[in-house]
């Protein structure tokens, strides 16, 4: 969605921890890995990228959370014995009259039906908020897949096919711009191909590609779990974009797992949602960046010596 991705309510603040002591720290979601070896600047790129999604996701979970109380609001000031017995509630429109246009209401309605409208538009936003919230997560994932793509192209261009590409990348002393350029279109046809095997494959496809590994510590979840739930966000974002109106068997399977965000969706019911999902698909986006932090900094750890 073409939404204001600038609007930040929430924003990181890096921080040197030499600039603390061990008994004084602030709380951490973050932790940058900085290396002078230069196959694993990748792994510093993407540790210094995780901070700002993290403020992208809440910040667009805080957008849609302050619209759906808003709606609530509304409900509760419409339906008070006061207000209606003073007031109309009224939405304007623009209409074309005798060659000029003209503002004019477009309807006119008592406090309980507006106090009504208000109510039933909830799932309205708190639908978009998903379908927003989910974009995230593809450009989060492209985002790292590309960073990792950018400083190892040389994995990339092998083969009869990418001589040309190839040629440029040699030369790119010589003719940066044309390399850079030559990459981008490279880079943007490989993303609008991937885009349509899945959020799901895409993402185990980069853990693969990097040789990434759930951290250490996790004993339950596991980067298939994690794109079990990317999947089950992506089946509800399509069942929304598309008009179904209600649960689908594949996801009401998924959302039934121990990882299935809590949903516990049934198939054939009618789609009905709140900000308690929006909060769900949050709380997991902060979940995963964490795990994917920890994934990135102990394979950084693990291949520095």
């Amino acid at each position: 969605m073409s939404l204001k991705r600038d609007l930040l309510f929430s924003r990181e603040n890096i921080i040197p921890i030499q600039s603390f002591g061990f008994d004084s720290l602030p709380e951490i979601n973050n932790i940058i890995f900085s290396t002078d070896k230069e196959e694993l600047k990748w792994v510093e790129n993407c540790t210094s990228k995780i901070g700002g999604w993290r403020s992208k996701f809440r910040s667009a979970y805080i957008r849609w959370a302050i619209s759906i109380n808003g709606l609530h609001l509304g409900q509760e000031k419409y339906s008070k014995t006061e207000w209606k017995s003073q007031n109309k509630f009224h939405i304007d429109c623009y209409r074309t009259k005798e060659n000029t246009t003209v503002k004019e209401p477009l309807i006119f309605w008592d406090g309980d039906t507006a106090a009504k409208a208000h109510f039933e538009t909830v799932n309205m936003i708190a639908s978009y908020g998903i379908i927003d919230l989910y974009s995230l997560f593809e450009e989060f994932i492209f985002d790292f897949f590309r960073t990792y793509k950018s400083l190892n192209p040389r994995k990339f261009i092998t083969g009869t096919d990418n001589k040309e590409i190839r040629k440029l990348y040699n030369d790119r002393q010589r003719n940066p711009e044309e390399w850079e350029s030559a990459w981008k279109e490279k880079l943007d046809k490989w993303q609008r191909k991937k885009i349509y095997e899945g959020i799901d494959k895409t993402f185990i496809g980069f853990f693969n590609v990097t040789n990434l590994k759930k951290p250490d510590n996790y004993k339950v979840t596991t980067p298939e779990t994690w794109a079990e739930t990317l999947k089950s966000i992506s089946i509800l974002r399509n069942c929304l974009v598309h008009g179904t109106t209600t649960y689908p068997k594949d996801l009401a399977e998924i959302s039934k797992k121990p990882h299935g965000l809590g949903f516990n969706f049934t198939e054939g019911e009618k789609i009905e949602l709140n900000t308690n999902h929006l909060m769900a698909i949050e709380l997991f986006a902060d979940q995963l960046l964490n795990a994917m932090n920890l994934s990135l900094v102990e394979f950084g750890n693990k291949n520095y010596g």
